[in-house]
C-alpha cells in the first residue's frame, strides 16, 4: 500500500482505509465524574488487547464497527446505570434525577422501554 495525503488520493497503489472504530463518552456537565469509554469495534478479539487481562473501557465488537440499539442498550444497562448509582451515591445524591442527551439517531432507542436510573 502507498500512503498519499489527500490531494495525492489518485496516486498509484492508493488505498481508502477501511479500519474503523466508534467511541462513545459520557461525562457529568462538570466533567468531574467520566464514565469508561465504549469503544465499537470489528474485531471480536483485536490482537491489540492480547494478553490484556482488564481493560479500562468498555469494548464491544460489530461487524461494521457501529453502534447498534442492542449495544446501545447493553452500555446504558451494564455501564451508565451502575456507574451513575455509584457516583450519585459517593456524593450523597442517591435517587437525584438524571438527564443523559443523546441526539435522534435510532440507535438511541429512547422513549422504546423504561430509562431510569
Amino acid at each position: 500500500t502507498t500512503l498519499a495525503s489527500k490531494r495525492e488520493s489518485s496516486a498509484p497503489g492508493h488505498k481508502v482505509s477501511k479500519e474503523r472504530v466508534t467511541v462513545l463518552n459520557c461525562a457529568n456537565s462538570t466533567g468531574n465524574h467520566k464514565l469508561p469509554l465504549l469503544l465499537i469495534g470489528k474485531s471480536k478479539n483485536p490482537r491489540a488487547f492480547k494478553n490484556v487481562k482488564k481493560l479500562p473501557l468498555f469494548y464491544k465488537s460489530q461487524p461494521k464497527a457501529w453502534m447498534t440499539a442492542a449495544l446501545f442498550t447493553e452500555w446504558y444497562d451494564e455501564v451508565f446505570i451502575p456507574k451513575v448509582k455509584k457516583h450519585q451515591k459517593s456524593v450523597g445524591k442517591e435517587g437525584s434525577k438524571v438527564l443523559l442527551i443523546v441526539d435522534n439517531a435510532p440507535t438511541h432507542p429512547v422513549g422504546k422501554r423504561e430509562w431510569a436510573v
